[in-house]
């Protein structure tokens, strides 16, 4: 039986979005090789001879998403020279930010040692390609996020309001300002606001919203947490569909909604989120929007989405069809 490495940047994180990205990147990849034998290996720990072991015996080896491709290799993917024998096959992965700082000559060989020059990289949005082009050796398709290759996209074209809201935060590039004004909205507009903590550090920041609203303005905004874990998530979003919105600034957190037949608002606030709005049309507002205040926010959650999503289809299919 063949053995194929999925590195999985969920095990270890933080941040459980990675949770989402690892659970629909396995499902395809599950679908594509039915008769294989798979093994989960961290993406962010140092090389050990277990690790080059598992290199060695796999037939085929799978970076599942986010973004670990930066011209500072340390801070993202601790790789080293040769670590996975030029097998790695990036699979949705994106640019981890706007530096465009140029790779270091050893960054470049150090990519090139561990990254396969036998098969096509899926990466996740057009500006993560062309960095990628323009300063590391390999063939690229542009397949986007595959967290959206199999999402029924009808939900969000829903125009009804429905009585209760998931809001998320990102308390790492969050803006307290807006932050604050889209929170006071949300309480105008829904009957129960519910709040999903995708990091340890973002159940501080929206305390710290509330207790900032509450000395500002006097209302004592009524919140209720559900549970930081994925198999809780996937629960909750599953039996609330019908009368739960999704508002927030965890872009996977928002796919995760849409697959679960939710209405969402996606909250860009970095990179991942903007490019990928700009191939697919994914629901994505910025800040720089949401700054003109309660009246423009509420409107946008009360108006269907009229923009349509288009995926890479074809991207897709080319991707896949090198494995067959």
């Amino acid at each position: 039986m063949k053995i194929i490495a999925l590195i999985d940047p969920s095990i270890a994180s933080f941040n459980l979005g990675d949770k989402i990205v690892s659970h629909y990147a396995k499902k395809i990849i599950s679908k594509m090789f039915p008769d294989c034998f798979f093994i989960d290996v961290p993406a962010y720990m140092e090389h050990d001879s277990r690790l080059a072991e598992i290199a060695r015996k796999s037939h085929l080896i799978f970076f599942l998403g986010t973004a670990p491709i930066t011209d500072k290799i340390t801070m993202r993917w601790p790789l080293i020279f040769g670590q996975y024998m030029k097998k790695v096959i990036l699979f949705g992965v994106g640019y981890n930010n706007y530096n465009l700082d140029k790779m270091s000559s050893n960054t470049v060989a150090i990519y090139e040692s561990n990254l396969s020059s036998n098969y096509i990289h899926s990466v996740r949005d057009s500006f993560s390609q062309r960095q990628i082009a323009k300063q590391i050796p390999i063939r690229t398709l542009n397949t986007c996020c595959p967290t959206l290759w199999e999402c029924d996209f009808h939900s969000i074209y829903g125009n009804k309001l429905k009585d209760c809201v998931l809001f998320t935060v990102n308390s790492s590039r969050g803006r307290k300002d807006i932050d604050k004004k889209i929170l006071s909205s949300l309480d105008l507009v829904y009957k129960k606001i519910f709040f999903y903590p995708q990091t340890p550090n973002d159940k501080q920041y929206m305390s710290e919203l509330g207790m900032e609203i509450l000395a500002e303005t006097g209302n004592d905004i009524d919140v209720c947490q559900i549970q930081s874990e994925f198999e809780f998530l996937s629960k909750f979003m599953m039996e609330m569909s019908g009368c739960c919105d999704y508002v927030g600034a965890r872009l996977h957190g928002g796919v995760h909604a849409i697959h679960n037949k939710m209405r969402t608002f996606i909250i860009g606030v970095d990179n991942r989120a903007f490019e990928i709005y700009l191939d697919t049309g994914l629901p994505v507002y910025g800040y720089d929007i949401l700054e003109k205040g309660h009246e423009f926010l509420i409107e946008n959650i009360l108006k269907k989405y009229e923009k349509k999503i288009t995926l890479p289809r074809s991207a897709i299919l080319e991707w896949k069809s090198q494995f067959i």
